[in-house]
């Protein structure tokens, strides 16, 4: 199994350096955001633009190089088409030769969810 080397923390992303200092971990190989709300929760419950921009910096810093990052985006629900749109620009401004970007998504459905996976590459 992987239960000694895998974590799941259902917590705010915003505090994922809180997290990783208080299990005393430096880097992490894989992380994965889920974002939005829980589906057939309280839909005021949500993730937001400013907060996930911010822990997506504060992940990025402790991403191994060789490790990925993941998110996935779903912009059909309010503030979901803006938070998307924020993780896209940030994204976008990645050093390449740094980060590797992919980007999945429907695009005949404006309101389908986007999936984006950022790995570092292992610099020689």
């Amino acid at each position: 199994g992987v239960s000694d080397r895998v974590r799941l923390h259902v917590e705010s992303h915003e505090h994922i350096e809180r997290i990783c200092q208080a299990e005393n971990v430096r880097q992490l190989r894989a992380i994965m955001y889920n974002l939005g709300y829980l589906p057939g929760g309280d839909k005021s419950i949500r993730t937001r633009r400013e907060s996930t921009i911010a822990s997506l910096g504060k992940a990025l810093d402790l991403l191994m190089p060789g490790g990925a990052l993941t998110v996935v985006s779903y912009r059909g629900h309010e503030g979901g088409a803006e938070e998307a749109a924020a993780v896209l620009d940030w994204c976008s401004a990645l050093p390449p030769y740094q980060f590797e970007v992919v980007m999945y998504s429907a695009p005949v459905v404006e309101s389908s969810p986007i999936g984006i996976a950022v790995g570092r590459r292992l610099i020689r």
